[in-house]
């Protein structure tokens, strides 16, 4: 089957490598046939990183990032060694790498893929060198030393891995970096540090990177330095002036409220000075003793007789 007409089935989970604290070892000691395809999909924004590799005495085969640039290295006692430069990776964009081998031939596909259910194999660039690379000596190195994704690198000028993978295939066999209970034969896996993750897809930030936040659970975007917002779409300087219409309504509102306040205590003081002025003016009427005495008298004077009762 032609790889550029292919669809390959993508794992269901996406994991997290984060530097050497990240490692996945793979072994495969009872294999027996020789390795004749490799599929990695990844993402990173890394520059200068492994992203697997393997090695025993003097032979190894690694896959690396070296300036940005995707390189795939090997020294192999038959073959001799070599390197290959594949293409631009640290872009923090999904890309599936595709190597396969015959007798003759080692042919890499490199394509912009994402994160779903299937992706097609359609390549944008392709190499080729006439090496059995992935054949019968890479079978032997693999069954001796094992694969190892992530973790310490052997290159001392290269970092660890930081970034997402989301389908790691030898021979058609998906490999699971999750989780050890789930089936991977016919290899066996040693899983340290790996976590559920990276599964965002097109980047909706304007000035900034889409990338999964642990903490909230969910893609988040990072602002590029000066910028601020969900979508990373504001300047920090539009921040400030937002700032300062904030400001400037809070002063207006306190402004408004001591005003009211002023004018309701002016009222009152006003009502309490008519008041006081209408007493002043006018006078309160209070009767003298000798009126409240013929008042007294005109009581006394006005009184009804005793009711007579018969014997």
């Amino acid at each position: 089957m032609a790889l550029a007409s292919c669809l390959i089935q993508l794992a269901a989970m996406v994991v997290t490598f984060n530097g050497q604290n990240s490692l996945v070892n793979i072994t495969g000691p009872a294999l027996s046939d020789d390795i004749s395809s490799m599929i990695v999909q990844f993402k990173t924004t890394q520059s200068n990183s492994q992203i697997t590799a393997t090695m025993s005495g003097n032979q190894s085969f690694a896959i690396n990032i070296k300036s940005g640039i995707l390189k795939l290295e090997y020294d192999f006692n038959q073959t001799g060694n070599g390197s290959i430069d594949i293409g631009l990776v640290n872009t923090n964009k999904w890309f599936l790498l595709n190597i396969t081998s015959n007798v003759s031939f080692t042919h890499i596909y490199l394509s912009e893929s994402d994160v779903s259910i299937t992706t097609t194999c359609a390549s944008k660039f392709t190499a080729s060198k006439n090496i059995t690379l992935l054949g019968q000596e890479f079978s032997n190195l693999l069954k001796t030393s094992g694969f190892k994704i992530g973790g310490l690198t052997d290159d001392k000028s290269l970092k660890s891995f930081e970034g997402c993978i989301g389908l790691f295939s030898l021979n058609n066999h998906v490999i699971d970096l999750l989780n050890m209970s789930k089936d991977s034969q016919p290899f066996k896996r040693k899983i340290m540090g790996t976590s559920k993750g990276c599964q965002c897809g097109s980047n909706p930030c304007v000035n900034g990177v889409y990338v999964w936040d642990g903490t909230k659970g969910k893609c988040d975007c990072k602002c590029s330095l000066g910028y601020h917002g969900e979508f990373c779409n504001q300047t920090m300087r539009e921040v400030s002036e937002e700032d300062d219409v904030d400001s400037e309504f809070i002063y207006i509102v306190v402004g408004v409220a001591v005003g009211v306040l002023l004018l309701v205590t002016l009222v009152v003081c006003v009502v309490v000075y008519i008041k006081r002025t209408s007493s002043s003016v006018f006078g309160v009427y209070n009767p003298k003793s000798q009126e409240q005495i013929q008042g007294q008298q005109m009581n006394t004077a006005f009184t009804l007789p005793i009711p007579e009762k018969l014997i």
